[in-house]
């Protein structure tokens, strides 16, 4: 169940739902994955030695760069590349090992001994990991770590298909224009967890994040989307995928519609709710706005059938117009 503000559920009749056809977002996931595959196979590994680290990949610098090889500087974009590569494809990172830890374990683990901002000039490498249940985690846990796509670039994409994990984070200033997701884009079965996703924007859907593929469920915990902004649909999440949201706060956020079909769910956009359910537990989705409709939560207009969230345990949801509860 959950509480509101305003218990009613209005079906919008304004406009014509004319976004992107729901099967682009995972062709183009797909084609990033790609591309970062073939770039990966394109690299040339350094000739120097690895050096010696625990167990995983450790970050100690907050420099956003491929220094020179044997500097010592193991940067978060060296780390990404050599767990994707199973490789020491830079050598001042352990290598990624492409086994597993333990069981129930990520492949790779990249974790910081740094704290502070790490500005992008560039997107992260797409995390290309490996098939689930093992794939990647980044955790800055016990350190504080930021990651900013100085208002010029998205942060990263966990891509369609992998096993992926951020925990212990803070995403932040990202931007992004087709096909959205200012600071992530977020692949099938990929976790979010005790992280705080702000201030991005995305010129079209989901200017905190966007979720697409299918199955199995994205799952969001513990987590914070709050001040971001999306020109089309979903502030803070556009969905197109099954998604479940745990013990989180989604607010402040704001889609603004760039014209008049556009502007659905300031909070939470899900556009195929009955396809892929959405799950909200125990979580607060308030004090977000829409340019159209549903600010904390939408589907966006009427479409036939069933459109609906499924709510579990106590929530706060600052209204429920637009989001048709299960």
């Amino acid at each position: 169940g959950c509480y509101t503000r305003a218990t009613e559920q209005a079906a919008y009749t304004k406009g014509a739902n004319a976004m992107l056809p729901r099967l682009f977002l995972a062709r183009w996931l797909r084609r990033a994955a790609f591309a970062a595959t073939v770039a990966l196979v394109a690299l040339t590994s350094p000739a120097a030695p690895p050096p010696a680290h625990a167990a995983g990949i450790v970050v100690n610098t907050l420099a956003d760069a491929d220094p020179p090889a044997g500097d010592g500087q193991c940067s978060l974009r060296e780390a990404i590349t050599n767990a994707n590569h199973n490789a020491a494809t830079w050598p001042d990172c352990s290598a990624g090992t492409g086994v597993p830890h333990g069981p129930g374990t990520a492949i790779d683990v990249i974790t910081f001994n740094v704290s502070g901002t790490i500005t992008l000039a560039q997107p992260l490498p797409a995390l290309i990991g490996s098939l689930p249940p093992d794939g990647m985690l980044i955790d800055g846990t016990g350190q504080h770590v930021t990651i900013s796509g100085n208002n010029t670039v998205r942060i990263l994409i966990m891509s369609q298909g992998f096993a992926a994990e951020l925990r212990g984070l803070t995403l932040t200033e990202g931007f992004a224009s087709e096909p959205g997701g200012g600071s992530l884009i977020v692949g099938v079965g990929s976790k979010v967890t005790n992280t705080t996703i702000v201030n991005s924007v995305s010129t079209r859907e989901g200017g905190g994040l966007l979720c697409g593929g299918g199955v199995p469920a994205s799952v969001i915990v513990n987590s914070t989307i709050t001040g971001n902004t999306a020109g089309r649909n979903g502030g803070g999440i556009y969905c197109e995928a099954h998604l479940t949201v745990i013990n989180s706060t989604i607010t402040g956020n704001t889609a603004t519609g760039d014209f008049s079909n556009y502007g659905y769910g300031g909070g939470l956009f899900s556009r195929f709710p009955d396809e892929f359910p959405v799950t909200i537990v125990n979580t607060v989705i308030a004090g977000n706005s829409a340019g159209l409709a549903g600010a904390d939560c939408s589907t966006g207009p009427p479409l036939p059938g069933a459109r609906e969230f499924t709510f579990t345990g106590p929530n706060f949801m600052g209204t429920l117009s637009g989001c048709f509860v299960n």
